[in-house]
């Protein structure tokens, strides 16, 4: 990114981006999977490789529960809604959205 100012437009600049990737690659897409969605509270993930850990997150981007070496988490204490699964593996981190009945 290259932020310049153009003394010749007064409090104008332009921004520059480059090798800007908005897409999340064929790992993520495609190999991890969670369900059952929507759940009613345990919602197991499957995926290429082994999961190192899970951490889900509510629409307000709170940290609710944290699971290492686990390929299960248990969202039946919480409330219904949406919430946004961060997925690790040694392959890289993915993010599904579950609906929790």
């Amino acid at each position: 990114m290259d932020a310049s100012t153009d003394s010749s437009n007064s409090g104008r600049f332009s921004l520059v981006f480059e090798n800007v990737t908005l897409s999340q690659d064929d790992f993520e897409n495609s190999r991890v999977s969670a369900y059952p969605n929507p759940s009613k509270g345990l919602v197991t993930i499957q995926a290429e490789f082994p999961v190192e850990g899970i951490e889900a997150f509510d629409l307000q981007g709170r940290s609710v529960l944290k699971v290492g070496g686990s390929s299960q988490i248990d969202l039946s204490s919480f409330m219904s809604g949406v919430y946004l699964l961060h997925i690790y593996t040694r392959k890289g981190k993915t993010i599904k959205k579950i609906i929790k009945d």
